[in-house]
């Protein structure tokens, strides 16, 4: 019911970075609902019963053949499922593009039971396949980062809200920063509001871009058992850590709301994917309440 409307790489290059330029004046559901770009997220159980999930996802998928600190992941790993791709994704991330029915399970309760009902309390859409990050210390390829970006270069909307939860301790830090909105204004601004064109090696690998952005981030430092919620807009990267594996998911959320209000349908164009942002495609066929 929502193709007749445009689809966003279907305008002119000057009418998307136009459009971008716009979301950026606007405020964000967390600035009205929480006067802040982001928010730390209790996981309450749920960071436990993630965590076990995963461990038992590396078995099923003979990473390692017992229970491990996921911690130390990078002992039981071949070097060759350490190595980064183009988009900053591990060799062994890839393996978990598919989970299975009890990882799901787990996952729909949490968005469910505590961002439905305890955060957001409004019915939202969310990425149907959260994105795993692993992080193995020393990794090749490691030079991809930093990779300062926001999803609005993949074609996301301007009102999108992401979800980063880590799934491994600190340490010595989790090795994430984060722009404020003002500050990643500031940067959108820099490249002229053409953010679609951070998908291009040359742009976003530029050394004045680079310079540009790392006054403009912090790190962020996310206590164990808690996720960060962050406005969109916001520019952000990891960082290579030293230590220890990091393992982390992230997914994305837009509020039904803001979705049927849209003009126009936004496309996921990921290296690995490309999709519309419609449920049933990049967002799950049911919202949030449905669950």
């Amino acid at each position: 019911m929502h193709t007749h409307k445009p689809t966003l790489f279907s305008f002119s290059k000057q009418t998307i970075k136009d459009h971008y330029r716009v979301g950026y004046q606007k405020t964000g559901w967390l600035q009205k609902e929480y006067n802040s770009d982001y928010i730390f997220v209790d996981l309450e159980k749920y960071y436990f019963n993630l965590r076990d999930q995963i461990a038992q996802l590396l078995i099923y998928k003979r990473f390692i053949n017992q229970t491990i600190q996921l911690e130390e992941l990078h002992d039981y790993v071949p070097e060759e499922f350490k190595q980064y791709g183009h988009d900053g994704i591990s060799k062994i991330g890839t393996f978990f593009y598919e989970t299975n029915a009890q990882f799901i399970k787990t996952l729909h309760e949490f968005i469910h039971h505590i961002l439905y009902k305890k955060i957001i309390k409004l019915p939202f859409l969310f990425q149907a396949t959260p994105t795993f990050r692993i992080h193995c210390p020393n990794s090749a390829n490691a030079e991809f980062f930093p990779h300062f970006h926001t999803d609005l270069a993949l074609g996301h909307p301007p009102y999108e809200i992401n979800l980063w939860i880590p799934l491994t301790e600190k340490r010595s830090g989790h090795g994430f920063y984060l722009a404020t909105v003002e500050n990643s204004n500031k940067i959108a601004r820099f490249i002229d509001y053409d953010i679609p064109s951070l998908m291009d090696d040359t742009v976003f690998r530029n050394q004045h871009y680079l310079a540009f952005c790392k006054p403009k981030l912090f790190e962020i430092n996310v206590e164990k058992g808690w996720g960060l919620m962050f406005d969109g807009r916001c520019f952000h990267t990891a960082m290579p850590i030293s230590d220890h594996t990091r393992i982390s998911i992230d997914f994305r959320i837009v509020l039904q709301e803001d979705f049927v209000k849209a003009e126009l349908i936004y496309e996921n164009r990921g290296i690995r994917k490309q999709l519309l942002l419609l449920p049933n495609d990049y967002y799950y066929s049911l919202t949030s309440a449905d669950l």
